[in-house]
């Protein structure tokens, strides 16, 4: 046992520092196995390493919690708490919530996460004609039978991934479906109403889910109907899909230029980032990830940015959110909560595209702001819908849990956001975020709006969205949740009247070139 009262106080120290290195060392190894997972490049050794560690992080969460009461209750509390711990130990003086059984349900959720990530043509059977196998052993069969050219060869192919497609598909569908009871269960044995009270906990949401309801009520009423207006009208031909080509290198390298004129910690992140080679960036290819992603390296005290690019203009407005991602990370180190991350990512992505005005044509400009515009309404609405999904899906009873019921859900919310009648199943809103993170993507809906505030203070007052955002990540700043980015910047809170309606009434004002209160005295946004 680490703390028991026959130990004394130095060596009840020493012991918890060595098994918080240890900890920290399991959490590095974690983070560098899931990016080379993302990335595609993990071989078969540290794709079985990623899942080991997944697995056994519930016990070593519940063996922490187990430190942290014991340490609550040890005569050398005072002393631990100011050596070893940075969070207050006063709330496990009564015990811990993570029992074996909680626990235990975890690990068999991890598990099918896993299951989730991992699924391809290697793993899921098929039969084509008579022949039963493995979709991949099927194809190198027939390729070996007949010919990489032949026809009998790349029509037996095709034929093999479409029913390799359906069985997926199905089979993660029977996924999230297990993952939904077994969330419940893990609910249950800690205590909770529901896992969205849980995810609440874990995530570090500070409002209530009444609050989240009517702001995603907002996004379904004012954004969907903007949106459909400007896709038809500008988005259509001068959004993401017909930007300009661009090398990365060039992407990386105009970024360093921007950041380094601007100076400050924009510049040393960047730098930093540049001259430890902690980044990925790279195309897209078959078993990357799309997206980005920052992983902390705990034992380096450091973030690694991975990205996958488009070699597109584009690609200024991606590196910029990833880097957002990873500035957070870098000022405040992994205790950021995810809202904050979401934040500082969509903010750094805004006022990198600002600082960019004066740095390149207007013609790539007018790009880059219609790309912006458009990702952050599609977003806006993606995550709002996943979450309403999401919400209900967890309010379901135990035995309420089917296909047939999430999908019925999935139908209701689309209905009510407006979108296509032939959303109607799980599968169309199936994500690794849904499978593996639930309720995370929320955190993109309420950080967005105060992103977007900050960008268009910068409309109205040059420089001041720009000297406000960095504002919050000086040496003094305390802004390490949303709720103090508010505070701090004075801004107005994602759950205030209308406040969906404003933000996304901007984006239309911007775009067709009219001034904010001028448009809105002739009604513009309530056309649209």
């Amino acid at each position: 046992m680490l703390i028991a009262d026959e130990i004394s106080p130095d060596e009840q120290v020493k012991a918890v520092k060595d098994l918080a290195d240890a900890f920290s060392e399991t959490m590095t190894m974690s983070a560098y196995t899931a990016w080379k997972v993302e990335s595609g490049s993990a071989d078969a050794t540290l794709r079985s390493e990623y899942a080991r560690l997944s697995e056994v992080r519930p016990r070593l969460i519940q063996s922490i919690e187990t430190l942290c009461v014991a340490a609550a209750n040890s005569p050398h509390r005072e002393i631990l708490a100011a050596e070893c711990f940075t969070e207050e130990l006063s709330p496990y003086l009564d015990g811990g919530q993570y029992t074996d059984e909680a626990v235990d349900a975890m690990i068999r959720e991890v598990k099918k996460e896993n299951e989730y990530r991992f699924l391809s043509e290697a793993n899921i059977t098929v039969t084509y004609g008579d022949e039963t196998d493995t979709a991949a052993a099927l194809i190198a069969r027939y390729r070996e039978r007949y010919g990489e050219d032949s026809k009998e060869f790349l029509a037996a192919k095709a034929g093999i991934s479409s029913l390799y497609q359906t069985a997926k598909t199905a089979r993660e569908k029977e996924l999230y479906t297990e993952l939904v009871a077994l969330r419940r269960e893990t609910a249950d044995e800690l205590g909770a109403t529901s896992y969205t009270e849980v995810a609440y906990g874990e995530l570090s949401y500070s409002y209530t889910q009444k609050e989240m309801e009517t702001l995603l009520s907002d996004v379904a009423k004012d954004a969907v109907q903007v949106y459909r207006r400007l896709y038809n009208d500008i988005f259509i031909s001068r959004g993401d899909s017909v930007a300009p080509s661009q090398k990365i290198y060039k992407t990386i390298n105009r970024l360093s230029s921007i950041y380094g004129e601007k100076g400050g910690i924009l510049s040393e992140a960047y730098n930093f980032m540049l001259q430890y080679s902690l980044f990925d960036i790279a195309p897209t290819e078959d078993g990357r990830a799309t997206g980005s992603r920052v992983f902390y390296l705990d034992a380096y005290d450091s973030p690694l940015l991975s990205l996958t690019a488009k070699e597109k203009v584009t690609d200024y407005l991606s590196l910029s959110y990833a880097f957002g991602g990873y500035l957070a990370a870098y000022r405040f180190g992994n205790v950021q909560s995810a809202e904050l991350s979401a934040f500082h990512a969509a903010a750094c992505e805004l006022m990198t595209l600002r600082l960019m005005k004066e740095q390149v044509t207007d013609d790539t400009y007018t790009t880059l702001l219609y790309s912006a515009m458009q990702n952050i309404l599609l977003d806006l609405i993606n995550n709002a819908f996943a979450t309403a999904v999401e919400t209900r899906v967890y309010a379901l009873p135990k035995d309420g849990i089917t296909a047939e019921a999430i999908d019925a859900i999935v139908a209701e919310t689309a209905a009510e956001f407006g979108l296509s009648e032939g959303i109607n199943s799980i599968s169309y809103v199936l994500c690794d975020e849904l499978v593996v993170a639930p309720l995370s993507l929320q955190a993109h809906v309420t950080s967005v709006l105060p992103a977007l505030e900050l960008f268009f203070d910068e409309s109205e007052t040059p420089s001041l969205g720009v000297e406000t955002y960095l504002s919050l990540l000086s040496e003094d700043s305390a802004a390490t949740t949303l709720s103090a980015v508010l505070s701090a910047a004075k801004l107005e809170s994602p759950f205030a009247p209308e406040r969906v309606k404003k933000s996304v009434c901007n984006i239309f004002y911007e775009l067709y070139g009219a001034n904010y209160n001028d448009a809105k005295s002739a009604g513009y946004c309530n056309a649209a």
